[in-house]
């Protein structure tokens, strides 16, 4: 392609990424992780930090480089979709993120008309959504899109750290771009190791770093965590998920944040009603079938009703909570 039809494919997708809700994004040059990084990943794994997550062990390798993904990718354009902070409160204490529609399936399809204009003009275009092997956040501050805060989330300017980042990898050769919101010149736009974060998360898993300790972590016990809890664990409260490191960030405070989410990032009622009695009644097959659009999925209902039988000595439940007769 020509220099005026490489500007003009920019534009195009400028426009598309514009209208698909993104808040911010970046194009910056595909190729390896540098060595650093990878030792500095290698390092974290070694140390059992990554708990049960096998699979980011497995993946190393084929993390420190675009081309396992995509072997002829040239550019990799990097997006942040910013999600709400809860206005109606759930019956269970469920992280934010999870009362909305799963993300993956959403960000894929807003995505689409981006990948397939790049399709159009002949360029081989793949979505990444967290599930692929790719350094996003890597990725995302070697592009400038964002910055790494001591609660290791991806803070970008005007839409903080509760966010979705989306990845399209492409054998287009673009040029670097970098489109941020307009924040105040007092608004606060990277972590200033303030350290509530560190000093907030119940179960102490940020090393202070930019690496947390996934064994002690609550989002990772309560989702990811396969089979029973090891003796004495403590949910602090929580039974799926966990904001509290994101929600004291003063990145995410409201003063901090000036986009908006895109509209089917909107909480689901089925989640929002979901409560124990719910799921001291339902079965597996009907579980799924509700909660399929929703990341409650994830661990099943028998690792939810493994959550709740760990939380349900502490007073977040009432003494006659229908819970308590499924536990006899």
């Amino acid at each position: 392609m020509t220099s005026s039809s490489i500007d003009n494919l920019s534009n195009d997708i400028s426009i598309l990424l514009r209208q698909s809700g993104a808040a911010a994004w970046a194009i910056t040059a595909a190729g390896n992780v540098h060595p650093d990084e990878c030792l500095r990943y290698a390092e974290w794994i070694s140390s059992g930090a990554a708990a049960g997550m096998d699979y980011l062990s497995r993946n190393a390798t084929l993390r420190a480089t675009t081309s396992s993904i995509l072997p002829q990718a040239q550019s990799i354009i990097i997006c942040a979709f910013p999600y709400p902070r809860p206005t109606c409160k759930p019956r269970l204490p469920i992280a934010s993120y999870a009362l909305l529609p799963d993300y993956h399936h959403i960000l894929k399809q807003t995505l689409s008309p981006v990948v397939s204009h790049l399709e159009q003009y002949g360029f081989l275009a793949r979505t990444c959504v967290d599930s692929a092997p790719l350094a996003e956040r890597y990725w995302a501050v070697r592009a400038r899109l964002g910055s790494t805060g001591l609660n290791c989330q991806l803070n970008v300017p005007g839409c903080g750290s509760r966010l979705f980042i989306a990845s399209i990898l492409t054998s287009a050769s673009l040029p670097p771009a970098l489109s941020l919101p307009d924040v105040p010149p007092s608004t606060p736009v990277s972590c200033n190791s303030c350290g509530k974060c560190l000093r907030a998360c119940p179960a102490n898993a940020l090393n202070g770093d930019g690496t947390l300790d996934a064994r002690k972590c609550l989002n990772y016990l309560t989702i990811e965590h396969k089979g029973e809890f090891p003796e004495n664990t403590d949910l602090h409260g929580r039974f799926f998920g966990c904001d509290i490191c994101t929600d004291i960030c003063p990145l995410n405070s409201p003063a901090a944040i000036t986009v908006s989410p895109i509209p089917a990032f909107s909480p689901l009622p089925e989640v929002l009603a979901l409560d124990t009695g719910t799921l001291s009644t339902i079965s597996s097959s009907a579980f799924n079938r509700r909660f399929r659009q929703s990341p409650i999925s994830r661990p099943g209902l028998k690792g939810l009703l493994r959550n709740l039988k760990a939380l349900h000595h502490t007073d977040i439940f009432p003494k006659n909570d229908p819970f308590s007769t499924h536990l006899k």
